[in-house]
């Protein structure tokens, strides 16, 4: 779709780090097998962008004013996975999505800034379904916005619309950007710029896949909203998305329980922590209750500092060293949900623990959280 977005291109190259104001063009071979042609019907107009099947087979993300028109949300649209050629695909060919959701605050915000307005393309973003797969799906960082600000390898996939930068005559040739690892800037909320990056007009919606070194993969970031000549402008997966997104699988909140139970005593009167994990999984989404529990033996309670820490980073002080000498760290499903809401379900969540004076050996028993979430796909 070219009315919002007019955007360059940046193949993958070994160490390449593009410079500050650097727009490097697109290469003419097919990339991701998961990113496909989208095409939206409102009214009695056609118009163009990308999609990528994300997170489960039966969803493509994709943006809001592909599907978005003067008022109006389309009522046809088509899915070309993988597709690659001179030509725009047939309208009458692909798949046809069930259904797709879509942030109403983006037809509101629309009409009252403007559809190039940084409040709008803060909600230019949409999910479509269906009620069988769509292809292979590819993975999703839920905080799109940290991975983006991070210096981690980045790409953008889809359909550029120009010869400038697809390289050939034609209108539907599948691109990638070289591989960078520039940080986005936050421009507003979801709505992040990347400076010196661009694909070309028509690919609204183009996935931009960030680097995990630690899985050894690319996972979605975000989605390509906006842009011109030498500047990105991407919409950050976050929680309202991910929710979205569950919602259209029809996914109900689970609540599971975790448990360490590896006894010992911490170090005596020492500055450094000993730690216990616990490894959550099970969940397709952010937290939205939380329970924790754990037992210290101990003489005196105030020698101890204790904290849980999320898979994400995110911090709370169970118990900070003081002058009480009354004995044990006990707490029974004390209630973090505040602390945690909207942080990583899955992964690893750490007790971290140590006992600053010597002499009254404390003994760690066991820690515990139930978690609960949107259960998985």
């Amino acid at each position: 779709m070219t009315r919002y977005f007019l955007a360059t291109a940046l193949a993958f190259t070994a160490g390449f780090a593009p410079a500050d104001a650097q727009v490097i063009y697109s290469q003419r071979s097919l990339f991701d097998q998961s990113t496909g042609f989208v095409q939206a019907k409102t009214g009695s107009t056609w118009w163009r962008g990308s999609g990528v099947i994300t997170r489960d087979s039966k969803l493509i993300y994709s943006c809001g004013h592909v599907f978005y028109d003067y008022g109006v949300w389309a009522s046809t649209y088509r899915f070309h996975r993988a597709y690659h050629g001179s030509q725009s695909p047939s309208t009458s060919g692909g798949v046809t999505p069930r259904g797709f959701r879509y942030f109403t605050a983006y037809a509101t915000e629309s009409q009252r800034y403007g559809g190039r307005s940084a409040r709008a393309y803060n909600y230019d973003f949409t999910v479509l379904y269906g009620n069988s797969s769509f292809g292979t799906a590819v993975g999703w960082w839920i905080d799109g916005g940290a991975v983006l600000r991070s210096n981690r390898w980045k790409k953008i996939v889809g359909y550029p619309s120009t010869v400038e930068y697809t390289g050939a005559p034609g209108y539907a040739y599948q691109h990638a950007t070289e591989w960078f690892s520039k940080p986005a800037t936050q421009v507003r909320d979801n709505y992040h710029h990347l400076d010196g990056v661009s694909t070309g007009s028509g690919n609204s919606g183009g996935p931009l896949f960030v680097w995990d070194s630690e899985d050894e993969d690319y996972h979605l970031g975000g989605i390509l909203v906006s842009g011109d000549a030498t500047l990105a402008g991407v919409y950050a997966l976050n929680d309202s998305s991910n929710s979205m997104a569950s919602n259209a699988l029809g996914l109900e909140p689970v609540t599971r329980s975790f448990e360490n139970k590896k006894t010992g005593y911490l170090p005596d009167g020492r500055r450094s922590y000993s730690k216990r994990t616990v490894k959550a999984s099970g969940f397709s989404d952010t937290v939205t209750g939380l329970q924790f529990s754990t037992s210290i033996r101990t003489s005196r309670r105030g020698d101890l500092d204790v904290y849980l820490v999320s898979p994400t980073g995110r911090v709370h002080w169970i118990s900070k060293h003081s002058k009480k000498k009354s004995n044990n760290l006990v707490r029974k499903n004390k209630n973090l949900t505040s602390s945690f809401r909207g942080v990583a379900a899955n992964g690893k969540w750490k007790l971290k623990m140590r006992d600053i004076r010597k002499k009254k050996r404390a003994k760690f028993k066991r820690f515990s959280i139930k978690v609960t979430a949107l259960g998985a796909d």
